[in-house]
């Protein structure tokens, strides 16, 4: 008899740690799923071979996983944690990752989505642009520059023994931009930089010589302007 009982004590034990054991393995709140879809072309053929991204905010920003199309067009993201993603695609025939679908194809980036990973979700893709019959056109008046992913950059040899002399501008804009695909020639752009923006690696801190900054020798070479208010903020505060 205590035997039996020791046996049924030990059967217990074991089987509230399993318990426990599969208990630990489930955390509340953080749930996955998958999310699929199709990418085609605007003629409606599959766009196999497209490079699929899914990031946490627009156009592309935060990159947490990329996938291929496979030969159907079919995308797939496994095990994605729910929340709020943004899906896109690009079909570049130069990536060798799909076949040209026609001669003409100037193919770019599919239309972004935004979609709500809170199950099994599917997110069709189209692609914009697929196909240039050679007459598209562009007049960009109301389009906004997207400086954090389009930084203007310049180089030029500093001298016969130095390296090149690289910088950007770290706030620039364009205010128009004009395209014509039948006459390229009479392509336009009206753009500006801020010189004091200007990053070259060489900052121009209070009592010290340097090019970059608003009282760095680049800003002075173009004789920029500069108001008292800016150079207030230039005086350390422990001064």
């Amino acid at each position: 008899m205590k035997r039996l009982l020791n046996f049924w004590a030990s059967m217990v034990a074991i089987l509230g740690i399993a318990f426990l054991v599969m208990q630990c393995g489930k955390e509340e709140g953080t749930k996955y799923s998958k999310l699929t879809g199709t990418v085609s072309l605007a003629d409606e053929s599959v766009a196999d071979g497209a490079i699929v991204s899914l990031s946490t905010t627009q156009n592309g920003a935060n990159v947490v996983s990329r996938t291929v199309a496979d030969e159907n067009g079919v995308y797939t993201f496994l095990g994605v944690e729910h929340g709020t993603y943004y899906v896109n695609a690009k079909y570049e025939p130069s990536n060798n990752n799909n076949a040209l679908k026609s001669a003409g194809a100037v193919i770019l980036t599919g239309i972004e989505q935004e979609v709500t990973v809170d199950g099994d979700k599917t997110a069709n893709l189209e692609m914009a642009g697929a196909i240039s019959d050679g007459t598209a056109s562009f007049n960009s008046t109301e389009w906004i520059w997207d400086n954090t992913h389009s930084t203007i950059k310049f180089e030029f040899p500093y001298d016969a023994v130095n390296a090149v002399f690289a910088g950007h501008f770290a706030t620039a804009g364009i205010d128009e931009l004009i395209f014509d695909e039948q006459n390229p020639t009479a392509t336009s752009i009206k753009a500006w930089v801020d010189i004091t923006s200007v990053e070259t690696g060489a900052a121009s801190p209070p009592g010290a010589h340097g090019r970059d900054g608003i009282t760095g020798c680049i800003v002075t070479t173009f004789k920029v302007e500069i108001l008292p208010t800016q150079l207030m903020f230039m005086i350390p505060m422990d001064h």
